[in-house]
């Protein structure tokens, strides 16, 4: 409806476009942008030794413990050595003249049409260190929750909140079966399909499939191209520092194959507690049964020296774990005095529980977190080792709220208006010729992170099944 009925006039009136890019995705991980970044340097790995026994030399009787010393049945200090190898980790766009023309003034467009695709990479490649960070090196998204038939077309699958958050509409997918239910590991073999995300929401997921296939509940949902073939190229994370499989189940063959496997060159199944860190599962019943496993946890890491332990949570583990205390009953805060009368506040200001005297300060609420899973670990001890220049894409940028930058100020990260094919540019980017379109060629621009996450303390961080 036009408010001014003179024609004349109303030829003279503009459109008025506002200025900017709203950036109306998810957050980033609160985790990974705290997460140390040190370099790698160079060569092909890095190896860290640790030491987790003294053996058992130690009698009241010198002549008797010298004696079965000397046949070899003791022995003495234990120490081991980690190798760890680069993982890789990668995020691109095309660009091309026709783009970069038009968008060069703002009175063309919102933005120049680079750096509008460098917030997308950026954006995006961050939240694939997020997944590698708790997924583990196969890109572990989540996992199917029944079995189900996947056709070709128009298939929607349930998902956690911190399954869905991992995916866009666009993302490729694969999934990991043993061919029946709740017996896979993110290592087993892939389906013979290739999904395509058409659909999203907070809890479900649409999407097509390139071949129909059975696929069953327990199954992995992992990112296409995190491995290829045989060759495994992610990143690992803690889903293998700190595994939880099969519930360390001694009776469950997830666990017992898993631990059978060296990681990192080291045998842990010889000591899983202080090799693969803690491990406590909630109770199957009772009105504090999240909160009861995280305190439990608690006195384990801390028996182990985890005195700085940070808790990470997913947020609806945490709402959960609100619940069974009662907190959200005493989030609203009146205020009825004075000029603040009928105004209110939301927040904690004290939880007056054995739990929040452990755990208030320490605990890290990040929706990328695994649902059903807590960890406990010294946030000064995780680290992200890095060839090249992982701060740029994972490090704040201009943030406008809780882990969301702005759009416009991540800019063309020194790439400019003429770009050239080149390799290693700030440790960070490619540039290489892409598709030849209509109406000229294209360069491809791709952000490359190779790297691994080091966590050393393993005796002194845990996991909880919540």
């Amino acid at each position: 409806m036009a408010i001014v009925s003179n024609q004349n006039i109303f030829n003279l009136l503009k459109t008025v476009y506002l200025s900017g890019i709203s950036n109306n995705k998810y957050q980033n991980s609160p985790v990974l942008t705290k997460i140390k970044k040190e370099s790698w340097g160079s060569g092909k790995e890095i190896k860290y030794s640790a030491q987790y026994g003294n053996g058992g030399n130690f009698s009241s009787d010198y002549g008797l413990l010298s004696a079965i010393s000397q046949q070899g049945s003791v022995n003495g200090v234990r120490n081991l050595e980690w190798t760890a190898t680069q993982g890789y980790a990668c995020g691109n766009f095309d660009i091309n003249m026709p783009e970069m023309l038009t968008t060069a003034e703002e009175r063309g467009a919102y933005m120049k049409a680079l750096a509008n695709k460098m917030a997308g990479c950026f954006d995006g490649l961050s939240k694939t260190l997020a997944m590698y960070l708790y997924g583990g090196k196969y890109g572990v998204i989540d996992k199917l929750q029944a079995d189900v038939n996947i056709a070709t077309t128009g298939n929607t699958i349930p998902l956690t909140s911190a399954g869905a958050i991992k995916l866009d509409i666009g993302s490729h997918f694969v999934i990991a079966s043993a061919g029946a239910a709740d017996t896979a590991l993110p290592s087993s073999n892939l389906l013979n399909t290739v999904c395509t995300v058409t659909a999203i929401d907070d809890e479900s997921v649409t999407f097509d499939a390139t071949n129909a296939v059975q696929a069953y509940a327990g199954d992995y949902i992992e990112l296409y191209g995190a491995r290829n073939g045989t060759s495994v190229q992610g990143i690992e994370g803690l889903a293998e520092i700190i595994p939880s499989y099969g519930d360390r189940d001694a009776t469950d063959a997830r666990w017992t194959n898993y631990i059978a496997q060296t990681f990192r060159g080291v045998d842990r199944s010889v000591s899983p507690t202080r090799l693969a860190g803690q491990f406590v599962k909630a109770a199957a019943t009772g009105s504090t049964r999240k909160t009861d496993a995280l305190v439990s946890l608690l006195k384990k890491v801390k028996r182990a020296g985890g005195l700085n332990n940070q808790v990470i949570v997913n947020d609806e583990d945490w709402d959960a774990i609100g619940q069974e205390l009662g907190i959200q009953a005493n989030l609203w805060q009146a205020n009825n005095s004075g000029s603040e009368k009928n105004r209110f506040t939301a927040g904690y200001s004290e939880l007056a529980t054995a739990f929040g005297d452990a755990f208030i300060g320490r605990t890290v609420i990040d929706p990328y977190a695994t649902q059903g899973l807590a960890y406990m670990l010294d946030s000064d001890d995780l680290t992200f080792y890095d060839l090249g220049n992982v701060g740029k894409v994972t490090g704040p940028v201009a943030n406008d709220q809780l882990g969301k930058h702005d759009i416009e100020s991540v800019g063309d990260q020194g790439i400019g208006d003429q770009p050239g094919s080149k390799i290693n540019i700030e440790k960070l980017f490619t540039i290489t010729e892409g598709a030849k379109g209509s109406y000229g060629p294209a360069l491809e621009i791709a952000a490359h992170i190779y790297g691994n996450y080091v966590l050393r303390k393993t005796a002194s961080c845990g996991v909880a099944a919540i």
